[in-house]
């Protein structure tokens, strides 16, 4: 057996079941509470459930539930110390999953699919188990995530989480060794150079969809994170095109 990608919906209710092959189970859209070996997860998009071979798992999920899965005779060792634990994809990996997604829609060849396979394993391998945060981090980090081009103060994101401003920097520190806001900035780096490399928006537009009115601002935040500016991985990117 080859690993085999696809994207799958399922009936709300499922009885428990087992295989003799590992599951990646990644939402595409809904959320799914699943039980596996008696740990219960909810799964939303953003993560990233491992069933082990043999394991028994059930689900329960709305009709408008989809996923994408992977099924695989074998699995990295680095995948296998975290299944246990569901993952929590970060703004490239999602990317690639946007990706994949779209090339599931056509008929691709059995070796582009084992390439596509490889390089989502070498991803999910450097994610983070999301059973180490601490829940309330985890809602803070979604917020964030999933609105990168908004305004955020400390006491706005506490009240989130719901703790004091001074419990939540606190807690948000030891968790991820670093501030909200670098961790803000760290994300709004990454989806911008994912933007300036893979995209054609003029670097003002890229500013602004991560959350800096300024794109003078911006290019000095830029600069300072990855020591170039901007516009050399626009330029780079324009001369692929032309």
């Amino acid at each position: 057996m080859r690993p085999r990608i696809t994207i799958r919906s399922y009936q709300p209710v499922s009885k428990g079941h087992e295989h003799n092959h590992h599951q990646v189970l990644i939402p595409l859209q809904g959320e799914i509470e699943l039980t596996v070996a008696k740990r219960y997860f909810v799964a939303k998009y953003g993560d990233c459930v491992l069933i082990p071979a043999g394991c028994h798992h059930q689900f329960q999920a709305r009709q408008d539930f989809r996923f994408l899965v992977i099924d695989s005779p074998e699995l990295p060792r680095p995948l296998l110390d975290h299944i246990d634990a569901a993952i929590k994809l970060d703004a490239p990996a999602l990317h690639y999953i946007a990706y994949i997604e779209t090339q599931l829609g056509t008929q691709i060849a059995p070796t582009v699919e084992q390439n596509i396979v490889s390089l989502l394993f070498a991803l999910l391998e450097n994610q983070k188990p999301s059973n180490k945060l601490d829940n309330r981090i985890a809602k803070v980090l979604s917020v964030l995530e999933q609105e990168i081009d908004q305004a955020h103060s400390i006491e706005h994101l506490a009240r989130i989480a719901c703790l004091s401003s001074t419990q939540f920097k606190w807690l948000f520190k030891q968790q991820l060794a670093m501030t909200p806001m670098q961790y803000l900035t760290k994300i709004r780096m990454q989806q911008a150079k994912v933007l300036l490399t893979n995209t054609d928006l003029p670097i003002t537009l890229v500013a602004e969809r991560v959350g800096y009115a300024s794109s003078s601002a911006f290019t000095r935040r830029f600069l300072t994170y990855y020591g170039q500016a901007p516009k050399h991985y626009h330029h780079r990117q324009n001369q692929t095109i032309t």
